[in-house]
């Protein structure tokens, strides 16, 4: 938060003041009320289990309710490790969250902007991938990704910079409309078939793409009609990466990351 803060008042030019709700160890259904948690189907709250120590609404009784006479330009959001072995609720839980708490604030734009899970030994992949979702169907919302500032063993990366940073870029353009800043890192746009191989575009690329180590793009993987993903291998050539397998004589689907933790290697020139 206080990256982010620094950022927009260095850009900005005035005073930015931070509300920082923040506990670790939460599920998103503890920052709803309990009224909008048990609006919800029967089948997604079922997938929650309460204890003595939280429950549904408590950390909005706490940390958000007493907020509500305040007005509130935005929210920047990074949770989700509590609920990534439940992510398809997830889809139905955090929209809601987002919806009441515009409500709330009698805002209903306010923009509210994810962190994408980190790299960690913990396999986020589904999670990471629903956040990617629920940003891009949410109006006014946007999401950064985090995968190369994460720690195999830490659950709290120390690199808090880089997300604070990018948080503020997407601010920036997105809420504040400044030119010279990108709303996003480099995102698939589209794929071409190319006999046994497929080449992929991006859009948000900047400047263009660059390697950071090795000789190829880490992490792509291909499948065939059977669905089953077989590590790729992958060239970097004029912005578009260049994917096969041997195993796949006919690919039709590619993933990327699809691990726990790990490095990347595939980045804008600006990082």
């Amino acid at each position: 938060g206080y990256y982010f803060a620094r950022r927009l008042q260095q850009e900005l030019g005035v005073p930015i003041g931070m509300i920082s709700s923040s506990r670790g160890g939460t599920g998103v259904e503890e920052w709803m009320s309990a009224t909008c948690f048990e609006s919800l189907p029967a089948s997604i709250r079922a997938q929650y289990v309460s204890s003595t120590e939280k429950w549904p609404g408590c950390w909005y009784n706490a940390m958000i309710h007493p907020l509500l006479p305040y007005t509130v330009s935005g929210v920047i959001w990074y949770q989700g490790e509590n609920n990534w072995n439940r992510p398809s609720g997830y889809h139905t839980l955090l929209p809601a969250m987002i919806e009441q708490w515009r409500e709330d604030f009698d805002n209903p734009e306010m923009p509210f902007y994810l962190v994408q899970l980190t790299s960690f030994s913990t396999k986020w992949m589904e999670m990471r991938e629903m956040q990617e979702i629920i940003a891009d169907e949410t109006p006014h919302s946007g999401y950064v990704s985090t995968i190369d500032v994460g720690e195999e063993k830490n659950i709290h990366p120390r690199k808090k910079q880089p997300v604070g940073e990018r948080l503020a870029e997407l601010a920036l353009s997105k809420h504040y409309g400044k030119s010279g800043f990108r709303e996003s890192g480099p995102r698939f746009d589209r794929m071409e078939k190319e006999g046994d191989k497929l080449r992929l575009h991006f859009k948000y690329t900047g400047q263009g793409l660059k390697l950071t180590s090795g000789e190829q793009p880490a992490y792509f993987e291909v499948a065939g009609a059977d669905k089953v993903y077989h590590p790729a291998e992958a060239l970097l050539e004029d912005n578009t990466v260049l994917v096969w397998s041997d195993e796949v004589s006919t690919p039709t689907d590619v993933r990327y990351f699809w691990v726990g933790f790990g490095e990347p290697n595939l980045f804008s020139e600006d990082g």
